[in-house]
């Protein structure tokens, strides 16, 4: 009997102890998988506020080829935008030059891509950025010779995330070449280079970028809060037939980089003038026009347009609007806008 006794003491005690040990392993465990999860670092957020001081290089390069387009010895060029900018602003009559986001190498930053008009069939790209450990670089630099594409020397992107390029030195000389982003993504990598087109032969389709949301260089990059914000305010067009003004105030640009800016008291330019007081409303929308300051010449109409509303143009039953809806507009023209572009946004408050 005692060694029975003995055995089953021995047996328990073996069974506490495999117990005791598997609880301390699986709280090792446990205390092991809550290091891991602890020590997983964030995804930094990309800070695409940087892109700003890009936009505004190249707002400027619009506002002096405009401002001096009769002495183009004024014209004050800045080395940081693509040269050809400047050319093609002044000889093509490009209204503007604008931009988009995109993220080309699919590594989670997208790039800013520079074009003319959004106006045209294609968009010729004239630069591109990007951003990389917090820092804004040129990705069509100098050192690869893509900075002054858009002319004689035009790059293309892919739908695999690559480009081609075809530049033409003389009539008989040209150069073709298959390019990547690097590992990095920072910069740009030659997979394939020659003389003949062979080179960009049976390559991945061009990437459509028309589809994409293009805006003008003024309409600069603000955080994710700040859209937010302003995408809460509503046009009130009852408030504003009644002098109240408040729901109008901000900055509205179009994709021209015209700009339209209204305070509490109305439209703010030192030349020209808004009645808002003499805006009839019209299935919707508010119409009416503005013009310059004393002088009955150089008006437009204008349309304000609150979200939702389809622009109903005043006796032209064919018209058709030809911007999404979803958002407050304002459309200020001698003619029937055509594209989405030619209307005003916000973009500040």
């Amino acid at each position: 009997m005692k060694k029975t006794h003995l055995l089953l003491g021995l047996g328990i005690s073996i069974s506490l102890l495999t117990a005791c040990q598997n609880s301390s392993s699986s709280s090792a465990t446990k205390e092991a998988e809550t290091t891991t999860q602890t020590t997983v670092a964030p995804k930094p957020v990309t800070d695409y506020t940087l892109y700003n001081s890009v936009l505004k290089d190249y707002k400027e390069v619009v506002e002096n080829v405009t401002k001096h387009s009769n002495d183009h010895s004024k014209i004050k060029h800045n080395d940081n935008v693509n040269s050809i900018s400047y050319l093609l602003k002044k000889d093509f009559d490009s209204p503007g030059i604008s931009y988009t986001l995109y993220d080309f190498d699919k590594n989670g930053v997208e790039e800013l891509v520079i074009t003319m008009s959004p106006r045209k069939d294609d968009h010729g790209i004239i630069d591109i950025y990007t951003i990389s450990d917090g820092k804004l670089i040129r990705v069509t630099n100098r050192e690869n010779k893509l900075d002054m594409i858009g002319e004689r020397m035009n790059i293309f992107p892919l739908e695999d995330g690559t480009f081609s390029y075809i530049g033409a030195g003389t009539a008989r000389d040209h150069q073709y070449i298959h390019y990547k982003f690097n590992d990095k993504g920072d910069a740009f990598e030659e997979i394939k280079k020659g003389t003949t087109e062979d080179v960009i032969k049976n390559l991945p389709p061009k990437l459509d970028l028309k589809q994409k949301e293009w805006k003008p260089t003024q309409w600069y990059i603000t955080s994710p809060e700040k859209q937010k914000e302003v995408a809460k305010k509503k046009l009130d067009i009852q408030a504003i037939q009644n002098g109240d003004y408040s729901s109008l105030k901000g900055t509205w640009v179009d994709g021209t980089s015209h700009t339209l800016i209204f305070d509490n008291n109305g439209l703010v330019d030192d030349n020209y003038e808004m009645k808002l007081s003499t805006f009839k409303e019209n299935k919707g929308t508010l119409i009416s026009g503005y013009g310059p300051k004393n002088s009955p010449v150089g008006g437009a109409a204008v349309y304000i347009i609150p979200g939702g509303v389809p622009m109903t143009a005043y006796k032209n039953d064919n018209f058709v609007d030809p911007a999404p809806t979803d958002k407050d507009r304002i459309f200020a023209g001698q003619q029937f806008p055509r594209f989405a572009d030619e209307f005003h946004y916000r973009i500040d408050d």
